[in-house]
């Protein structure tokens, strides 16, 4: 299944794409991304300084809570990738429905 939804995505162009949200530390850690299908976070940065951010991302509620010291007005840049268009479910659930119109 892997396969055939890897090639659908490329068939519909909805290849993973690097994607960065802007946030401003006020007084919570926990900063919600923009994106549904997160792939994975690939940087965060603090003020533009991305060595020595410790951080941890739940898929779940597509939150990254930032674990290092920060100053309220810090700015906060998060890079990660995703599917801009259908998550992995939604392909699997087409290619599915896909194949059951063409059994019948």
């Amino acid at each position: 299944m892997d396969d055939i939804r890897n090639k659908v995505r490329y068939l519909i162009g909805d290849t993973l794409t690097t994607v960065s949200d802007l946030f401003t530390y006020g007084s919570s850690p926990i900063f919600t991304l923009t994106e549904p299908n997160i792939s994975a976070i690939t940087d965060v940065y603090r003020n533009d300084v991305a060595s020595g951010v410790t951080h941890t991302y739940s898929s779940i509620t597509k939150k990254v809570t930032i674990s290092s010291s920060l100053t309220a007005g810090d700015a906060i840049k998060i890079e990660y990738t995703c599917y801009q268009n259908y998550s992995t479910t939604e392909l699997t659930d087409y290619i599915q429905a896909a194949l059951v119109h063409i059994s019948i």
